[in-house]
């Protein structure tokens, strides 16, 4: 008998696993539709993403180790942010280090978290959960403050890449 906590778990897996074949197929878009002076390089970064992405499936699937799982799944996430950033540098009118960079860590934070294996997803959100309602309970009104300039600054930040890349 299948238990709830192994169908979560199982659940958990597929919708990483559809995220890695989605991010296969926009890899595949995006060397298709580069530009040709850089068509190679991001056909090697592509095998290289597709290599990382092979091996965090297997993992994450086929055994039980999720910190293999964890750090391919970091690499793969790596590659696909420089194939993100570096088509949109290409197609984008004011190209900016510190935009590459932001855009670039920012992607690979994101896409790290959306690949972490279930068990650790589950643990660091735990974590987190549990320092920001001890905070919230001991600090309520600095909580709200900070909280919301923190979702400021994301916003002001995002406008402002925003308008750096289409300038």
């Amino acid at each position: 008998m299948i238990s709830v906590d192994d169908e979560k778990l199982y659940r958990e897996k597929q919708i990483r696993v559809g995220l890695i074949e989605v991010m296969i197929v926009v890899g595949g878009f995006i060397v298709a539709y580069s530009d040709k002076a850089i068509r190679n390089l991001t056909s090697l970064i592509f095998i290289i993403f597709i290599i990382f992405a092979l091996q965090y499936y297997i993992f994450l699937t086929r055994t039980k180790n999720e910190y293999a799982a964890f750090l391919n799944g970091f690499s793969s996430s790596i590659f696909f942010s420089f194939l993100i950033v570096m088509f949109s540098t290409e197609h984008s009118k004011g190209n900016s280090a510190i935009n590459f960079l932001a855009s670039f860590i920012a992607l690979t934070a994101s896409f790290t978290f959306a690949l972490l294996p279930p068990i650790m997803s589950k643990d660091l959100t735990n974590k987190w959960r549990k320092k920001l309602e001890s905070i919230e309970i001991r600090y309520p009104r600095a909580f709200k403050i900070i909280t919301f300039l923190l979702l400021t600054a994301c916003i002001l930040v995002l406008i402002i890449s925003l308008y750096n890349f289409y300038k």
